[in-house]
């Protein structure tokens, strides 16, 4: 026999326990919980299924190839990998007994209602319908495989309580006992209900689902870049190019502003289609024409193109949620979407069959689309309860980043991704792809003008790296022959392009009876929609023409039977370019509703109209300032200054006096709604920056604004500060030194010190050399001030102006120089002495070459020292640990005397502590440690999991 199902369905256990897993451990918050979950088979299930329980057996009778290779279709389908995710839950949580029983039923029930012939190969093409289900060999095994999942399950469970006790498996079960786990086992009865229906797997069903599918692949397969004149949908292969993806590190409760903000590879970038093989509950986000729905659209078709994926159904959530509160439920809305967007309605209960039973995928698109904000929060938690409610279901939801966390989903459940930009390559790929869907050029001659292109268009690599913003590019190069240089300049070329020059030759414009007036009256129509209390930005064919007829009465007509006939005219001239106004959706009486096709340009038509309508970049300022802090103005926002700077003489300088005005006008408490308006509107000015470049003198204003608000915090105007790079950011250096001076004089350290822990924000990168000579300079106080901040005395160790011995005597003692300062630090981590151990562990010779220097012996002995002089455990109380990567037990010094061993032991095993604190897969320490006599039970102990050297998450 060439297939073992015995093989098989270990696998299928060892894939359900991982997936348990990872709702039952998140987040991890004690090592010995983490590390016996790994030993339960958490991190090493195959071994432990191979080699730990060899007398839990898979007995059946022999099956001939065909019979295996269908009884394999049926263990890796969704509905039995979700079946037993439940049987798991409920058996690691000790839930009683009828609960346990209907999990087992439930799994039995899952096996044998499947009806699967193979067409096209093994677990390849698979169709439903078959024999009758009571003659499949799952079917006559069905009961007898439920029952070995079942054994194998409590033979896991057994091993975990014989590893850790009693009271250890009791503080595992407490931890298992997340919202989730508790939701998979309140659906246990739904569940068994869902399989056990007789429609189940039935002609109906298989009906609608190859019906569906192709329906989904004719809507989702295909993609509508953006034209001028033209609406075309080309299919995937032929323009779609495969984004990376990173894991978000989300709002840091300590730096929101630098999470919040960027994004942290926690391990290698993946790709969009790779995301398909990890959707659970899963968030993606990115930035306005990254390719959010994109990504949903290739995601969806990819899941309707693959015979026994899950079946996606796309909620569109400014759809969903057009009436408030939303009419329906979300499956009430899918099923409302299923028949009158997809022409195809569901079976009865259909639906909800596979929501519950594990077989949908539910993609969540635009949730950024809802601009009010406590809308948004009202579908985060509606998208949370729903998630309550079908915990087996796979949940994607796309947003923008900027907003995100106003209303973001619970971080405990979601992981967050957030889309790359383009790079080089992608620029590359997807510019060759759109010159070749160009009609009148041959392969060599779209070959030729892609390569053009790409070279032109480095001057704009920030511009081109957004994948619509790229598309737009390629538009204008191969219509205009030329490229603009920023973002506002882009659209007001496709502007000119769709409302000028491009329909001259046609007359389109010129037939217009308000022709003159259609751009203003395209940014009266945005600033509307905008600012209107929709928050789906749409309106019917009635109410634009009404609003636009309001806008030409009187500007171009005396007449408002006038306005309203050119009115009509200009509707409908807009409808014909596809990229401004698009059909979405109808009302309740079947009344068209039009919106922009992309939120980008409603935000750039907006800015247009409000810079337009400011008289000058002091009004301009008055009118954006309290509105910074809603995160769907920044976009608009940044556009509006852009456009008011370019067409006003000093505009920048004028807007950033006027806006540092109202900043300094009602100074006060930090703590205050007001004054946390004015430090976003700080961090905006700071922002731009780059983009409008104010003068020197506006800039240091700025900068003393700022650093005067900032009372010591690391706030987020100041981490943009510190990223401005060149003349600017040297001007911007020039006056933080200056401040840092005026203040390291004060006999006050709630002044001095925060001003010195500044020395240490801006990176090498930004700001070459910059740490270095103001260190020089302050290196006194530094080191006076060492033992009252643990950010300078970590610094000063660092820098070599306070030996490691010194500092390990001060308060917080090893724990303060091993946590990760509340400052930004100014060097990289391979920099710090104490980190070589790790370093040393991680990479060997590839980064520490040769034997250990004398300095990194120092710090060993210095802490070796200082253990023996205080050996009672913990050694270290972390508040804030340093980020650090997997340490290698394989690399480990053999020359090191009875001291220094110790030191690195020490800090290899808090290190080890610290990464599994963050996630990671347990290490085991070696044993034979060449340390101290009385030190070498202790190591024991802790490689036992009975002790921890560290206690991680609490202030020392």
């Amino acid at each position: 026999m060439l297939i073992n199902p015995g093989d098989i369905a270990d696998g299928l256990l060892v894939s359900a326990v991982g997936a348990l897993v990872r709702i039952a451990v998140r987040p991890r918050t004690s090592r010995r919980t983490s590390a016996e979950l790994d030993i339960a088979g958490w991190a090493d299930t195959e071994a432990l299924i191979r080699d730990s329980l060899p007398g839990v057996k898979l007995e059946l009778p022999e099956l001939t190839d065909n019979e295996a290779r269908e009884l394999t279709d049926v263990l890796e389908s969704d509905e039995v990998q979700a079946a037993l995710q439940v049987l798991l839950a409920a058996r690691l949580t000790d839930a009683p007994e009828t609960e346990a029983t209907q999990a087992r039923e439930a799994v039995s029930l899952a096996i044998a209602g499947m009806r699967i012939k193979p067409v096209i190969g093994h677990n390849h093409g698979a169709t439903l319908l078959g024999r009758p289900r009571a003659s499949t060999p799952a079917a006559e095994h069905a009961d007898r495989l439920s029952q070995y999942f079942d054994d194998k399950t409590c033979a896991l469970v057994g091993h975990l309580e014989g590893a850790v006790g009693l009271a250890g498996l009791r503080q595992v079960r407490d931890e298992a006992y997340n919202s989730r786990i508790v939701a998979l086992l309140g659906t246990i009865r739904d569940m068994m209900a869902a399989l056990a229906n007789p429609d189940r797997r039935g002609e109906a069903e298989a009906d609608f689902l190859a019906r569906y599918r192709g329906q989904a692949r004719q809507r989702h397969g295909r993609l509508q870049p953006p034209d001028f004149d033209r609406r075309r949908r080309i299919p995937i292969s032929k323009i779609y190019v495969n984004t990376e993806i990173y894991l978000y590190s989300g709002p840091d409760p300590d730096l929101p502003w630098i999470r919040s903000t960027t994004t942290r590879a926690l391990r290698s970038p993946m790709k969009v289609m790779d995301l398909a093989e990890h959707l659970d509950r899963t968030v993606l986000l990115g930035d306005p024409g990254g390719g959010k729905t994109t990504a949903a659209n290739v995601l969806a078709n990819h899941f309707a193109s693959t015979p026994g994926q899950r079946v996606p159904f796309v909620v569109t959530l400014r759809e969903y949620a057009a009436a408030y509160p939303p009419e329906r439920s979300v499956a009430g809305h899918i099923e409302h979407s299923l028949k009158t967007l997809y022409q195809c309605p569901a079976p009865d209960g259909l639906v909800e069959r596979l929501l519950l039973t594990g077989r949908a995928l539910v993609i969540f698109d635009g949730l950024d689309e809802l601009l009010e904000t406590s809308r948004r929060r009202d579908v985060s938690e509606r998208v949370e309860q729903f998630c309550g409610a079908y915990p087996l279901t796979a949940v994607l939801v796309t947003s923008r980043l900027v907003g995100y966390d106003q209303a973001m989903l619970d971080e405990e459940q979601f992981d967050c991704y957030r889309l790359g930009g383009f790079g080089g390559d992608e620029v590359g790929e997807y510019a060759r792809k759109w010159f070749a869907l160009q009609e009148g050029s041959s392969p060599a001659e779209a070959e030729a003008e892609a390569e053009a292109f790409i070279g032109e268009s480095l001057h704009a690599q920030d511009v081109r790296s957004n994948p619509l913003l790229l598309s737009l590019m390629c538009i204008l190069y191969r219509g205009a022959g030329t490229l603009p240089r920023d973002r506002p300049a882009i659209y007001a070329k496709c502007a000119e392009l769709l409302l000028g020059r491009w329909d001259e030759s046609r007359r389109i414009r010129h037939d217009l009876r308000a022709g003159h007036l259609v751009e203003s009256a395209i940014q009266d129509l945005a600033w509307w929609l905008f600012t209107s209390d929709n928050p789906e930005a749409t309106a019917t064919e009635r109410q634009l023409v009404d609003r636009t007829t309001e806008f030409l009465h009187e500007r171009a007509f005396e007449s408002r039977e006038e306005a309203h006939a050119a009115a009509a005219e200009f509707a409908a001239f807009l409808r014909g370019r596809m990229w401004v106004l698009s059909d979405v959706g109808t009302t309740a009486d079947g009344e068209k509703l039009y919106g922009f096709t992309h939120r980008t340009f409603l935000e750039y038509f907006a800015a247009a109209r409000l810079a337009a309508v400011s008289d000058t970049p002091e009004d301009l300022a008055v009118s954006l300032a309290p509105h910074i802090m809603d995160g769907g103005w920044r976009v608009g926002a940044e556009l509006a200054l852009q456009l008011k700077s370019r067409a006003t003489d000093r505009g920048a300088d004028r807007f950033y006096a006027a806006a540092l005005d109202w900043i300094e006008s009602t100074p006060g408490d930090p703590r205050t709604p007001e004054a946390m308006e004015h430090a976003w509107v700080a961090e905006f000015l700071a922002s731009c920056i780059d983009i409008v470049d104010p003068s020197p003198g506006a800039i240091r204003r700025l900068t003393r604004v700022i650093l005067e608000g900032a009372h010591g915090d690391f706030s987020p105007s100041l981490d943009r500060l510190f990223r401005v790079e060149g003349q600017r950011g040297r001007v911007i250096a020039d006056e933080v030194a200056l401040h840092i001076a005026a203040r390291a004089r004060s006999g006050d350290p709630a002044v001095r010190i925060p001003a010195l822990q500044l020395i240490f924000a801006p990176t090498e990168d930004t700001w070459p050399g910059w740490s270095r000579r103001q260190v020089r300079l302050h290196a006194g106080l530094i080191v006076a001030d060492a033992a009252m901040d643990s950010g300078l005395r970590y610094m000063a160790v660092h820098h070599g102006l306070l030996p490691v011995a010194k500092a390990l005597q001060m308060p917080g003692g090893l724990g303060t120089l091993l946590e990760l300062p509340t400052i930004k630090l100014a060097f990289t981590i391979k920099e710090h002495a104490l980190m070589a151990p790790y370093l040393m562990l991680k990479f060997g010779d590839h980064r520490l070459p040769g034997p250990l220097g004398a300095d990194v012996r120092d710090t060993l002995s210095a802490v070796g020292r200082h253990l023996m002089a205080h050996p009672d455990i913990p050694w270290a109380r972390i508040g804030v640990p340093p980020i650090v990567m997997e340490p290698d037990p394989a690399l480990w010094p053999n020359d090191l005397d009875e001291t220094a061993a110790l030191g690195f032991a020490a800090l290899a095993c808090i290190l080890a502590e610290v990464w599994h604190w963050q996630g990671s897969s347990w290490w085991r320490f070696p044993v034979d440690i060449r340390v101290p006599r009385h030190f070498q039970e202790l190591f024991r102990e802790w490689t036992a999991g009975t002790v921890n050297f560290a206690d991680i998450g609490r202030e020392g």
